[in-house]
């Protein structure tokens, strides 16, 4: 089952066994988008999500995985026009 189809969010999932936050944070970017990044900082949690902000590098081309259609950058006033799954406004908000 897809998380939401057909609406942006930010890539993410499940932490496993061994894992803390910003390793399995680390992993999930690598599997579903196919970058590298460092330097994670945790901006919000929320129930059972971590929020964290990252500083990364416009990639010309993303190797995703299955879970993804698509990937691109936005400018942060763009965001407000995108259908985007519910909260993921509010916590880019608290990062920028």
């Amino acid at each position: 089952m897809i998380w939401h189809p057909d609406k942006w969010d930010l890539p993410g999932g499940h932490w496993k066994k061994g894992e803390n936050g910003s390793s399995a944070a680390i992993r999930e970017l690598k599997e579903e988008l196919g970058i590298d990044i460092e330097d994670l900082e945790e901006i919000d949690k929320a129930a059972s999500i971590t929020i964290f902000k990252a500083g990364a590098e416009k990639q010309p081309h993303y190797d995703l995985d299955d879970e993804n259609q698509e990937a691109k950058w936005f400018s942060a006033d763009a965001l407000k026009d995108l259908d985007v799954v519910p909260n993921i406004q509010k916590y880019i908000a608290d990062a920028l």
